[in-house]
């Protein structure tokens, strides 16, 4: 059980060293309240990542700007994976996790136990919803699925 939550925890860190530009106002939580303007955010997020030689990728509710590397969060699991044995866990919220789950299909093909899990919202894609083996409720539901796993 340790290693498949160290390694969990390491591609959520990963994962949280890409840069996101929110696009405000595409749901209607506080700093979403201006889907108005939501294009012109996205088209300054393009044209910044232009000039700055970035790649754009689609978020949930944003874009996310990366650096010009191949490398995404089913690349990261992967390598992150070859280092350890056992079981492997992954768990996504947005369209940018579904590389992630590419990567534990590739896995679990090769006979390694995997574990998708879908945070589920109602921003999250139908796809990552559907192609997850749990789906918990909400940020809320995934501690709660944390704290049963570490009692």
């Amino acid at each position: 059980m340790p290693v498949m939550i160290f390694t969990m925890l390491i591609v959520l860190v990963l994962a949280a060293a890409i840069i996101a530009v929110v696009v405000m106002g595409m749901e209607g939580t506080g700093r979403r309240q201006h889907p108005e303007i939501a294009e012109q955010v996205a088209k300054y997020a393009r044209e910044a990542a232009e000039l700055a030689g970035l790649r754009v990728r689609p978020a949930r509710m944003s874009v996310e700007l990366h650096p010009p590397i191949d490398e995404d969060k089913g690349t990261s699991l992967a390598r992150l994976a070859a280092e350890h044995i056992g079981p492997v866990v992954f768990a996504g919220d947005d369209v940018g996790d579904l590389a992630a789950f590419d990567a534990l299909d590739a896995l679990e093909a090769e006979g390694r136990s995997v574990l998708r899990i879908a945070v589920d919202s109602t921003e999250a894609p139908e796809e990552l919803r559907s192609r997850a083996d749990l789906v918990v409720a909400g940020p809320e539901g995934f501690a709660q699925l944390l704290r049963s796993l570490l009692s």
